[in-house]
């Protein structure tokens, strides 16, 4: 699991994440490819819903996300991105960083595909 990567493209770019190395990260890894519409939360994060719940979704926790962290929203089951500054909010757990196309992510229309891959 250590140095794992994913790739998500979407039309005008793509995204690489460095997961984290959690029992989340990888239940979401085992679920790839996946093909989500995203939609945008507060004008500060990209929100993606994977078809269940991942695994340790019971053991999120709160923290304030930084700009480029990607997180589970346990309460809701979620995938979250942060573009933008956000606060410190409950239920989260933390499954990895952008390394390249957070710019191009902010950008992406609500409803749009979202290809997402293991790299």
């Amino acid at each position: 699991m250590a140095d794992a990567k994913i790739k998500m493209t979407f039309d005008g770019g793509e995204v690489i994440i460095l997961l984290a190395n959690n029992h989340s990260a990888a239940d979401l890894l085992s679920l790839l490819p996946l093909n989500l519409s995203v939609g945008d939360f507060n004008n500060a994060e990209k929100i993606l819903m994977p078809p269940r719940t991942l695994a340790g979704a019971k053991s999120a926790a709160d923290y304030d996300p930084n700009i480029g962290d990607a997180a589970l929203y346990a309460p809701c089951g979620n995938l979250a991105i942060y573009y933008r500054d956000a606060p410190y909010s409950d239920g989260l757990l933390y499954l990895g960083k952008v390394e390249s196309g957070l710019e191009a992510l902010s950008k992406v229309s609500s409803n749009a595909k979202i290809f997402i891959e293991k790299i």
